[in-house]
Protein backbone atom coordinates (compact mmCIF):
# COMPACT_ATOMS: atom_id res chain seq x y z
CA UNK A 1 0.00 0.00 0.00
CA UNK A 2 1.44 3.00 -1.30
CA UNK A 3 1.50 6.50 1.34
CA UNK A 4 -1.06 8.17 -0.64
CA UNK A 5 -3.38 4.92 -0.10
CA UNK A 6 -2.65 4.87 3.09
CA UNK A 7 -3.45 8.92 3.85
CA UNK A 8 -6.38 8.82 1.76
CA UNK A 9 -8.13 5.84 3.70
CA UNK A 10 -7.27 7.23 6.83
CA UNK A 11 -8.77 10.53 5.70
CA UNK A 12 -11.53 8.78 4.80
CA UNK A 13 -12.40 6.75 8.17
CA UNK A 14 -12.12 10.30 9.95
CA UNK A 15 -14.91 11.71 8.50
CA UNK A 16 -17.43 8.45 8.56
CA UNK A 17 -18.65 10.40 11.97
CA UNK A 18 -19.34 13.50 10.15
CA UNK A 19 -20.70 11.51 7.31
CA UNK A 20 -23.09 9.89 9.55
CA UNK A 21 -24.06 13.29 11.61
CA UNK A 22 -24.73 14.77 7.90
CA UNK A 23 -27.21 11.92 6.70
CA UNK A 24 -28.87 12.83 10.53
CA UNK A 25 -29.24 15.95 9.58
CA UNK A 26 -30.69 15.80 6.10
CA UNK A 27 -33.72 14.38 7.64
CA UNK A 28 -34.49 16.91 9.44
CA UNK A 29 -32.70 20.33 7.67
CA UNK A 30 -35.06 23.25 10.29
CA UNK A 31 -34.10 21.53 13.30
CA UNK A 32 -30.34 21.56 12.24
CA UNK A 33 -30.73 24.98 11.33
CA UNK A 34 -32.42 26.20 14.45
CA UNK A 35 -30.07 24.59 16.51
CA UNK A 36 -26.72 26.36 14.76
CA UNK A 37 -28.64 29.78 14.37
CA UNK A 38 -29.26 29.64 18.23
CA UNK A 39 -25.39 28.95 19.01
CA UNK A 40 -24.37 31.97 17.29
CA UNK A 41 -26.78 33.75 19.26
CA UNK A 42 -26.02 33.00 22.60
CA UNK A 43 -22.26 32.22 21.65
CA UNK A 44 -21.73 36.18 20.40
CA UNK A 45 -24.40 37.66 22.40
CA UNK A 46 -21.76 39.88 23.68
CA UNK A 47 -20.19 40.95 20.78
CA UNK A 48 -19.90 44.66 19.57
CA UNK A 49 -22.20 43.13 16.55
CA UNK A 50 -24.42 40.87 18.92
CA UNK A 51 -25.15 43.98 21.67
CA UNK A 52 -26.33 46.43 18.70
CA UNK A 53 -28.55 44.06 17.41
CA UNK A 54 -30.26 42.65 20.55
CA UNK A 55 -28.61 38.94 20.45
CA UNK A 56 -29.79 38.38 24.09
CA UNK A 57 -33.53 38.64 23.08
CA UNK A 58 -33.48 35.99 20.30
CA UNK A 59 -35.40 33.43 20.59
CA UNK A 60 -36.35 32.02 17.41
CA UNK A 61 -35.47 32.73 13.69
CA UNK A 62 -37.91 35.55 13.56
CA UNK A 63 -36.42 37.32 16.26
CA UNK A 64 -33.05 37.27 14.42
CA UNK A 65 -34.72 38.14 11.06
CA UNK A 66 -36.31 41.10 12.76
CA UNK A 67 -33.39 42.22 14.84
CA UNK A 68 -30.66 42.07 12.19
CA UNK A 69 -30.66 43.99 8.74
CA UNK A 70 -29.52 41.85 5.80
CA UNK A 71 -26.02 42.97 5.03
CA UNK A 72 -22.95 43.07 2.52
CA UNK A 73 -19.83 42.99 2.98
CA UNK A 74 -19.20 47.07 3.00
CA UNK A 75 -21.05 46.92 6.82
CA UNK A 76 -18.09 44.60 7.93
CA UNK A 77 -15.12 47.01 6.97
CA UNK A 78 -14.68 48.85 10.23
CA UNK A 79 -15.47 45.43 12.45
CA UNK A 80 -12.53 43.87 10.07
CA UNK A 81 -10.11 46.83 10.81
CA UNK A 82 -10.74 46.28 14.00
CA UNK A 83 -10.24 42.55 14.02
CA UNK A 84 -6.91 42.89 11.65
CA UNK A 85 -5.44 45.16 14.25
CA UNK A 86 -5.97 43.28 17.59
CA UNK A 87 -9.72 44.30 18.43
CA UNK A 88 -11.54 40.72 20.16
CA UNK A 89 -15.17 40.30 20.42
CA UNK A 90 -16.48 42.25 17.27
CA UNK A 91 -18.43 40.22 15.27
CA UNK A 92 -17.50 36.85 17.09
CA UNK A 93 -16.63 36.02 20.37
CA UNK A 94 -14.03 33.22 18.86
CA UNK A 95 -10.31 34.48 18.28
CA UNK A 96 -10.21 35.67 14.30
CA UNK A 97 -7.01 33.77 13.58
CA UNK A 98 -6.44 34.72 9.72
CA UNK A 99 -7.82 37.27 7.57
CA UNK A 100 -8.45 35.54 4.32
CA UNK A 101 -8.35 37.79 0.87
CA UNK A 102 -10.82 37.35 -1.59
CA UNK A 103 -12.12 39.43 -4.82
CA UNK A 104 -14.58 42.76 -3.39
CA UNK A 105 -17.68 43.50 -4.93
CA UNK A 106 -16.90 47.12 -5.19
CA UNK A 107 -13.34 47.40 -4.30
CA UNK A 108 -10.99 44.94 -5.35
CA UNK A 109 -10.51 42.54 -2.62
CA UNK A 110 -12.02 41.72 0.59
CA UNK A 111 -10.89 39.61 3.64
CA UNK A 112 -12.86 37.80 5.72
CA UNK A 113 -12.51 36.67 9.15
CA UNK A 114 -11.73 33.05 9.81
CA UNK A 115 -12.27 31.44 13.34
CA UNK A 116 -11.75 27.55 14.45
CA UNK A 117 -15.47 27.46 14.66
CA UNK A 118 -15.46 28.39 10.87
CA UNK A 119 -13.13 25.52 9.80
CA UNK A 120 -15.41 23.01 11.86
CA UNK A 121 -18.10 24.38 9.74
CA UNK A 122 -16.16 23.54 6.70
CA UNK A 123 -14.82 19.97 7.84
CA UNK A 124 -18.53 19.10 8.61
CA UNK A 125 -19.35 19.38 4.95
CA UNK A 126 -16.43 18.01 3.50
CA UNK A 127 -15.87 15.53 5.65
CA UNK A 128 -19.35 14.14 4.28
CA UNK A 129 -18.41 14.91 0.51
CA UNK A 130 -14.88 13.03 0.67
CA UNK A 131 -16.74 10.26 2.33
CA UNK A 132 -19.33 9.92 -0.20
CA UNK A 133 -16.59 10.08 -3.37
CA UNK A 134 -14.58 7.57 -1.55
CA UNK A 135 -17.61 5.40 -1.99
CA UNK A 136 -18.64 5.93 -4.95
CA UNK A 137 -15.21 5.75 -6.53
CA UNK A 138 -12.81 4.00 -4.26
CA UNK A 139 -10.24 4.14 -7.17
CA UNK A 140 -9.83 7.44 -6.37
CA UNK A 141 -8.09 7.13 -3.20
CA UNK A 142 -5.88 4.59 -4.83
CA UNK A 143 -3.01 7.17 -5.48
CA UNK A 144 -1.42 11.17 -5.00
CA UNK A 145 -4.18 13.68 -5.69
CA UNK A 146 -3.98 17.14 -6.81
CA UNK A 147 -5.65 20.04 -5.22
CA UNK A 148 -6.11 23.66 -6.36
CA UNK A 149 -8.83 23.99 -4.84
CA UNK A 150 -8.44 28.21 -4.75
CA UNK A 151 -5.94 30.67 -6.65
CA UNK A 152 -3.39 31.67 -4.11
CA UNK A 153 -3.89 35.75 -3.95
CA UNK A 154 -0.81 37.79 -3.45
CA UNK A 155 -1.70 40.42 -1.29
CA UNK A 156 1.14 42.66 -0.77
CA UNK A 157 -0.94 45.85 0.47
CA UNK A 158 -0.11 47.28 3.85
CA UNK A 159 -2.57 46.59 6.53
CA UNK A 160 -0.86 48.24 9.66
CA UNK A 161 -2.97 44.63 10.90
CA UNK A 162 -1.15 41.94 13.33
CA UNK A 163 -3.49 39.07 12.46
CA UNK A 164 -2.20 37.51 9.60
CA UNK A 165 -3.44 37.28 5.69
CA UNK A 166 -4.50 34.38 4.21
CA UNK A 167 -3.51 30.39 4.10
CA UNK A 168 0.11 28.92 3.25
CA UNK A 169 -1.74 25.81 1.46
CA UNK A 170 -5.31 24.82 0.92
CA UNK A 171 -5.23 22.79 3.50
CA UNK A 172 -4.80 25.14 6.08
CA UNK A 173 -8.50 24.94 5.81
CA UNK A 174 -8.98 21.47 7.30
CA UNK A 175 -6.97 21.88 10.22
CA UNK A 176 -3.84 20.99 11.76
CA UNK A 177 -4.10 17.54 12.02
CA UNK A 178 -6.22 16.76 8.88
CA UNK A 179 -3.72 18.95 6.80
CA UNK A 180 -0.57 16.89 7.91
CA UNK A 181 -3.18 13.75 6.89
CA UNK A 182 -4.30 15.08 3.34
CA UNK A 183 -0.62 16.54 2.76
CA UNK A 184 0.59 12.77 2.67
CA UNK A 185 -1.65 12.43 -0.49
CA UNK A 186 -0.17 15.30 -2.40
CA UNK A 187 0.83 15.53 -5.75
CA UNK A 188 2.15 18.77 -6.22
CA UNK A 189 4.60 20.14 -3.27
CA UNK A 190 2.15 22.62 -1.21
CA UNK A 191 4.50 25.73 -1.53
CA UNK A 192 3.91 25.77 -5.33
CA UNK A 193 1.11 27.66 -5.31
CA UNK A 194 2.59 30.65 -4.57
CA UNK A 195 4.85 31.22 -7.25
CA UNK A 196 4.26 34.60 -8.56
CA UNK A 197 6.50 33.83 -11.98
CA UNK A 198 3.93 32.67 -14.05
CA UNK A 199 6.04 30.27 -16.07
CA UNK A 200 7.70 28.89 -13.13
CA UNK A 201 4.51 27.98 -11.61
CA UNK A 202 3.23 26.11 -14.50
CA UNK A 203 6.24 24.54 -15.52
CA UNK A 204 6.61 22.88 -11.88
CA UNK A 205 3.41 22.05 -11.84
CA UNK A 206 3.39 19.95 -14.51
CA UNK A 207 6.41 18.81 -14.10
CA UNK A 208 5.02 17.15 -10.56
CA UNK A 209 1.69 15.64 -12.10
CA UNK A 210 3.65 14.24 -14.95
CA UNK A 211 5.82 12.44 -12.46
CA UNK A 212 2.91 10.40 -10.62
CA UNK A 213 1.74 8.21 -12.96
CA UNK A 214 -0.72 6.71 -10.25
CA UNK A 215 -2.63 10.07 -10.21
CA UNK A 216 -6.05 9.04 -8.61
CA UNK A 217 -7.50 12.34 -7.89
CA UNK A 218 -8.00 16.00 -9.32
CA UNK A 219 -9.54 19.04 -7.54
CA UNK A 220 -9.49 22.74 -9.30
CA UNK A 221 -11.69 25.38 -9.43
CA UNK A 222 -12.02 25.75 -13.11
CA UNK A 223 -12.19 23.06 -15.80
CA UNK A 224 -9.72 25.29 -18.01
CA UNK A 225 -7.53 25.03 -15.72
CA UNK A 226 -6.20 21.53 -16.80
CA UNK A 227 -6.30 22.32 -20.26
CA UNK A 228 -4.25 25.47 -19.81
CA UNK A 229 -1.09 23.61 -17.92
CA UNK A 230 -1.25 20.86 -20.48
CA UNK A 231 -0.79 23.49 -23.40
CA UNK A 232 2.61 23.37 -22.57
CA UNK A 233 3.30 19.71 -22.41
CA UNK A 234 4.69 19.62 -25.96
CA UNK A 235 7.63 22.83 -24.87
CA UNK A 236 8.43 20.96 -22.10
CA UNK A 237 7.88 17.08 -22.12
CA UNK A 238 11.96 16.18 -22.75
CA UNK A 239 13.25 18.71 -20.01
CA UNK A 240 10.73 16.89 -17.77
CA UNK A 241 11.48 13.30 -18.93
CA UNK A 242 15.31 14.36 -18.61
CA UNK A 243 14.81 15.50 -15.02
CA UNK A 244 13.05 12.27 -14.29
CA UNK A 245 16.03 10.69 -15.81
CA UNK A 246 18.43 11.74 -13.15
CA UNK A 247 16.80 12.74 -10.57
CA UNK A 248 17.73 16.61 -10.71
CA UNK A 249 14.90 19.07 -11.11
CA UNK A 250 16.07 21.29 -13.81
CA UNK A 251 13.87 25.12 -14.00
CA UNK A 252 13.84 27.31 -17.36
CA UNK A 253 15.15 29.87 -15.31
CA UNK A 254 16.01 30.97 -11.74
CA UNK A 255 13.30 30.67 -8.80
CA UNK A 256 13.56 33.30 -5.64
CA UNK A 257 12.74 32.18 -1.88
CA UNK A 258 12.28 29.58 0.19
CA UNK A 259 10.64 27.28 -2.09
CA UNK A 260 13.39 26.12 -3.52
CA UNK A 261 14.25 23.43 -1.08
CA UNK A 262 10.72 22.13 -0.68
CA UNK A 263 10.74 21.47 -4.38
CA UNK A 264 14.35 19.94 -4.97
CA UNK A 265 13.71 17.63 -2.20
CA UNK A 266 10.19 16.86 -2.92
CA UNK A 267 11.80 15.57 -6.58
CA UNK A 268 12.48 11.76 -7.15
CA UNK A 269 14.68 9.51 -10.02
CA UNK A 270 11.70 7.65 -11.94
CA UNK A 271 13.02 6.08 -15.03
CA UNK A 272 10.58 3.92 -15.71
CA UNK A 273 8.22 6.72 -15.45
CA UNK A 274 10.18 8.78 -18.21
CA UNK A 275 10.16 5.72 -20.20
CA UNK A 276 6.81 5.74 -20.03
CA UNK A 277 6.20 9.34 -21.02
CA UNK A 278 8.52 9.28 -23.72
CA UNK A 279 6.29 7.00 -25.55
CA UNK A 280 3.18 8.77 -25.00
CA UNK A 281 1.26 10.55 -27.55
CA UNK A 282 1.29 14.72 -25.98
CA UNK A 283 -1.88 14.77 -27.67
CA UNK A 284 -3.74 12.09 -25.82
CA UNK A 285 -3.95 13.59 -22.41
CA UNK A 286 -5.81 10.70 -20.97
CA UNK A 287 -2.71 8.57 -21.57
CA UNK A 288 -0.66 10.66 -19.51
CA UNK A 289 -2.63 9.45 -16.12
CA UNK A 290 -4.03 5.75 -16.90
CA UNK A 291 -5.32 5.35 -12.82
CA UNK A 292 -6.89 9.12 -13.25
CA UNK A 293 -10.75 8.40 -11.57
CA UNK A 294 -12.21 11.66 -10.81
CA UNK A 295 -11.87 15.29 -12.10
CA UNK A 296 -13.83 17.56 -9.66
CA UNK A 297 -14.10 21.19 -10.81
CA UNK A 298 -16.84 23.93 -11.40
CA UNK A 299 -19.40 22.65 -13.56
CA UNK A 300 -22.30 25.07 -14.06
CA UNK A 301 -23.01 27.95 -16.02
CA UNK A 302 -19.91 29.71 -17.81
CA UNK A 303 -18.29 26.40 -17.01
CA UNK A 304 -20.23 24.09 -19.41
CA UNK A 305 -18.11 24.44 -22.69
CA UNK A 306 -14.51 24.00 -21.00
CA UNK A 307 -16.21 21.20 -18.72
CA UNK A 308 -17.11 19.58 -21.97
CA UNK A 309 -13.79 20.08 -23.24
CA UNK A 310 -12.53 18.52 -20.03
CA UNK A 311 -14.57 15.63 -20.49
CA UNK A 312 -13.40 14.72 -24.17
CA UNK A 313 -9.61 14.91 -23.34
CA UNK A 314 -10.09 12.38 -20.41
CA UNK A 315 -12.94 9.75 -21.56
CA UNK A 316 -12.63 7.35 -18.49
CA UNK A 317 -12.35 9.84 -15.81
CA UNK A 318 -15.67 10.65 -13.87
CA UNK A 319 -16.24 14.10 -13.86
CA UNK A 320 -17.73 15.65 -10.93
CA UNK A 321 -19.34 19.14 -10.60
CA UNK A 322 -17.68 20.74 -7.44
CA UNK A 323 -20.94 21.97 -4.54
CA UNK A 324 -21.02 25.83 -4.38
CA UNK A 325 -17.91 27.23 -2.04
CA UNK A 326 -16.58 30.43 -1.32
CA UNK A 327 -13.88 31.58 1.20
CA UNK A 328 -17.15 32.77 3.52
CA UNK A 329 -18.88 29.51 3.59
CA UNK A 330 -19.59 26.04 1.84
CA UNK A 331 -22.94 25.98 0.83
CA UNK A 332 -23.79 22.60 -0.94
CA UNK A 333 -21.61 19.59 -1.48
CA UNK A 334 -21.92 16.84 -4.09
CA UNK A 335 -23.81 14.18 -2.29
CA UNK A 336 -25.86 10.80 -3.36
CA UNK A 337 -25.61 12.61 -7.30
CA UNK A 338 -27.56 15.69 -6.00
CA UNK A 339 -26.30 18.93 -4.16
CA UNK A 340 -27.73 19.18 -0.83
CA UNK A 341 -27.21 22.52 1.11
CA UNK A 342 -24.61 21.97 3.55
CA UNK A 343 -27.02 21.74 6.31
CA UNK A 344 -25.15 21.35 9.61
CA UNK A 345 -22.37 23.84 8.47
CA UNK A 346 -23.82 27.71 8.59
CA UNK A 347 -27.45 29.10 8.96
CA UNK A 348 -28.90 29.71 5.52
CA UNK A 349 -31.61 32.09 3.92
CA UNK A 350 -33.03 32.37 0.51
CA UNK A 351 -34.57 35.13 -1.18
CA UNK A 352 -36.86 34.77 -4.27
CA UNK A 353 -37.62 36.98 -6.82
CA UNK A 354 -40.46 38.89 -4.91
CA UNK A 355 -37.96 40.37 -1.96
CA UNK A 356 -39.51 37.49 0.54
CA UNK A 357 -37.17 35.63 2.88
CA UNK A 358 -37.65 32.51 3.16
CA UNK A 359 -35.61 29.00 4.98
CA UNK A 360 -34.13 25.88 3.78
CA UNK A 361 -37.87 24.07 4.34
CA UNK A 362 -39.56 26.39 2.19
CA UNK A 363 -38.12 26.16 -0.88
CA UNK A 364 -39.82 24.64 -4.00
CA UNK A 365 -37.96 22.75 -7.21
CA UNK A 366 -37.45 24.81 -10.30
CA UNK A 367 -37.45 28.17 -8.14
CA UNK A 368 -34.38 30.46 -7.93
CA UNK A 369 -33.34 32.21 -5.12
CA UNK A 370 -30.15 34.69 -4.04
CA UNK A 371 -28.43 32.72 -0.71
CA UNK A 372 -27.41 34.60 2.70
CA UNK A 373 -25.33 33.27 4.60
CA UNK A 374 -24.69 33.43 8.92
CA UNK A 375 -21.24 31.78 9.83
CA UNK A 376 -19.18 30.67 12.88
CA UNK A 377 -16.63 33.43 11.29
CA UNK A 378 -18.99 36.40 12.60
CA UNK A 379 -21.01 37.15 9.33
CA UNK A 380 -24.70 37.55 9.41
CA UNK A 381 -27.54 37.57 7.03
CA UNK A 382 -24.97 38.56 4.29
CA UNK A 383 -25.67 38.00 0.84
CA UNK A 384 -23.21 36.45 -0.56
CA UNK A 385 -24.43 36.94 -4.38
CA UNK A 386 -24.80 33.76 -5.35
CA UNK A 387 -27.95 32.55 -7.22
CA UNK A 388 -29.27 29.02 -6.92
CA UNK A 389 -32.13 26.62 -8.60
CA UNK A 390 -33.32 23.75 -6.77
CA UNK A 391 -33.39 20.55 -8.75
CA UNK A 392 -34.85 17.81 -6.01
CA UNK A 393 -34.46 16.52 -2.20
CA UNK A 394 -31.92 15.03 -0.95
CA UNK A 395 -33.71 13.18 2.49
CA UNK A 396 -35.63 16.35 3.13
CA UNK A 397 -32.83 19.03 2.63
CA UNK A 398 -33.18 20.79 -1.00
CA UNK A 399 -30.54 20.17 -3.61
CA UNK A 400 -29.49 23.52 -5.15
CA UNK A 401 -27.40 24.10 -8.27
CA UNK A 402 -25.31 27.62 -8.67
CA UNK A 403 -27.30 29.61 -11.89
CA UNK A 404 -25.25 32.44 -11.74
CA UNK A 405 -24.48 35.68 -9.81
CA UNK A 406 -26.74 38.34 -8.49
CA UNK A 407 -26.14 42.41 -9.00
CA UNK A 408 -24.46 42.42 -12.55
CA UNK A 409 -21.58 40.00 -11.25
CA UNK A 410 -19.16 37.98 -14.34
CA UNK A 411 -17.41 34.68 -12.91
CA UNK A 412 -16.51 32.83 -15.77
CA UNK A 413 -13.39 31.29 -14.71
CA UNK A 414 -13.39 32.56 -11.45
CA UNK A 415 -12.23 36.54 -11.55
CA UNK A 416 -15.75 37.63 -9.85
CA UNK A 417 -15.88 41.20 -11.87
CA UNK A 418 -18.44 42.68 -10.10
CA UNK A 419 -20.11 45.84 -11.82
CA UNK A 420 -19.49 48.28 -9.04
CA UNK A 421 -15.70 47.50 -9.28
CA UNK A 422 -15.59 47.73 -12.95
CA UNK A 423 -17.40 51.24 -12.94
CA UNK A 424 -14.83 52.36 -11.11
CA UNK A 425 -11.79 50.97 -12.98
CA UNK A 426 -13.25 52.37 -16.03
CA UNK A 427 -14.15 55.52 -14.36
CA UNK A 428 -10.72 55.76 -13.30
CA UNK A 429 -9.10 55.23 -16.60
CA UNK A 430 -11.32 57.60 -18.40
CA UNK A 431 -10.34 60.33 -15.86
CA UNK A 432 -9.18 63.62 -17.35
CA UNK A 433 -9.60 64.51 -20.84
CA UNK A 434 -10.71 60.98 -21.93
CA UNK A 435 -13.86 61.19 -20.34
CA UNK A 436 -14.96 64.13 -22.42
CA UNK A 437 -14.55 61.53 -25.30
CA UNK A 438 -16.79 58.60 -24.35
CA UNK A 439 -20.97 58.79 -23.93
CA UNK A 440 -20.98 54.71 -22.45
CA UNK A 441 -19.07 52.18 -22.00
CA UNK A 442 -20.22 48.10 -21.77
CA UNK A 443 -17.84 44.87 -20.59
CA UNK A 444 -18.78 41.86 -22.31
CA UNK A 445 -17.08 38.52 -22.18
CA UNK A 446 -16.49 37.41 -26.00
CA UNK A 447 -14.02 33.89 -27.61
CA UNK A 448 -10.70 34.68 -29.22
CA UNK A 449 -9.30 31.84 -30.55
CA UNK A 450 -10.54 29.12 -28.30
CA UNK A 451 -9.96 31.43 -25.24
CA UNK A 452 -12.34 33.65 -23.48
CA UNK A 453 -11.79 37.18 -22.22
CA UNK A 454 -13.72 40.79 -21.89
CA UNK A 455 -14.51 43.14 -24.55
CA UNK A 456 -14.57 47.32 -23.31
CA UNK A 457 -17.37 48.45 -25.79
CA UNK A 458 -17.26 52.63 -25.75
CA UNK A 459 -19.77 54.69 -27.00
CA UNK A 460 -17.89 57.94 -28.38
CA UNK A 461 -18.86 61.27 -28.16
CA UNK A 462 -15.79 62.53 -30.12
CA UNK A 463 -13.10 60.57 -32.07
CA UNK A 464 -10.54 59.20 -30.02
CA UNK A 465 -6.50 60.26 -31.14
CA UNK A 466 -4.58 57.30 -30.81
CA UNK A 467 -5.99 56.79 -27.43
CA UNK A 468 -7.84 53.51 -27.51
CA UNK A 469 -4.41 51.67 -26.38
CA UNK A 470 -4.39 53.92 -23.38
CA UNK A 471 -7.82 52.74 -22.35
CA UNK A 472 -7.51 49.85 -23.02
CA UNK A 473 -3.58 49.67 -20.81
CA UNK A 474 -5.38 52.11 -18.29
CA UNK A 475 -8.20 49.54 -17.73
CA UNK A 476 -6.52 46.58 -17.51
CA UNK A 477 -4.34 47.89 -14.91
CA UNK A 478 -7.04 48.41 -13.14
CA UNK A 479 -8.92 45.41 -13.13
CA UNK A 480 -6.13 43.43 -12.11
CA UNK A 481 -6.06 44.94 -8.97
CA UNK A 482 -8.94 41.92 -8.74
CA UNK A 483 -6.19 39.23 -8.12
CA UNK A 484 -8.60 36.63 -9.08
CA UNK A 485 -9.13 38.60 -12.61
CA UNK A 486 -5.75 39.36 -12.72
CA UNK A 487 -4.36 35.05 -11.93
CA UNK A 488 -7.12 34.08 -14.51
CA UNK A 489 -5.39 36.50 -17.02
CA UNK A 490 -1.61 35.43 -16.04
CA UNK A 491 -2.87 31.94 -16.74
CA UNK A 492 -3.92 32.21 -19.85
CA UNK A 493 -7.70 31.49 -18.87
CA UNK A 494 -8.63 34.79 -19.80
CA UNK A 495 -7.64 37.30 -23.00
CA UNK A 496 -5.92 40.32 -21.96
CA UNK A 497 -8.98 42.79 -22.28
CA UNK A 498 -9.40 44.33 -25.81
CA UNK A 499 -10.95 47.85 -26.21
CA UNK A 500 -13.62 48.67 -29.34
CA UNK A 501 -14.59 51.87 -29.66
CA UNK A 502 -17.48 52.79 -32.32
CA UNK A 503 -19.50 55.84 -33.01
CA UNK A 504 -22.75 54.34 -31.97
CA UNK A 505 -25.68 52.96 -29.83
CA UNK A 506 -24.32 49.60 -30.96
CA UNK A 507 -20.76 48.12 -31.71
CA UNK A 508 -20.46 46.10 -34.77
CA UNK A 509 -19.27 42.90 -34.76
CA UNK A 510 -20.70 42.10 -31.44
CA UNK A 511 -18.82 38.85 -30.49
CA UNK A 512 -20.23 38.04 -27.08
CA UNK A 513 -20.55 34.57 -25.85
CA UNK A 514 -23.89 35.94 -23.85
CA UNK A 515 -26.92 37.39 -25.22
CA UNK A 516 -26.76 40.24 -22.85
CA UNK A 517 -23.96 42.03 -21.75
CA UNK A 518 -22.51 41.37 -18.57
CA UNK A 519 -21.40 44.14 -17.23
CA UNK A 520 -22.81 47.71 -18.51
CA UNK A 521 -22.93 51.04 -17.34
CA UNK A 522 -23.25 55.36 -18.42
CA UNK A 523 -19.58 56.56 -17.32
Amino acid sequence: MNMAHFANRMWYGANLIRWRRFREALKSPLSAQVRILQSYVNRNADTLFGRKHGFSSVRSIQDFQKAVPLTTYEDYVPFIDSIGRGASDQTTADRVSRLMPTSGSSGAIKFIPYTNRLQAEFNRAIGPWIVDLFKRFPSAMDGPAYWAVSPAICHSGETGWTVPVGFEDDTKYLGACLSRLVGQTLAVPTGVRHIQEISLFKFITLAFLLAHRNLSFVSIWHPSYLSVLLADLAAHLDTIIGCLQDGRLRLPHDLDGSILPEIHSAWKRDRSRAKELAGIDVRQWNALWPKLSVISSWGHGASQLPWTESARAFPSTVHQPKGLIATEAIMTIPFRNRFPLAINSHFFEFIDDTGRILTCDQLKVGSEYEIAITTGGGLYRYRIGDRVSVNGFVASTPSLVFVGRGALVSDICGEKLSEAFVAKCINKALAGTLKGKVNSARLIPERRKGVVGYCLKIQLKAPLNGETALIERRVEIALKKNPHYALCVRLGQLAPLRVEACRFPRCENDTAISKKPCIFGEY
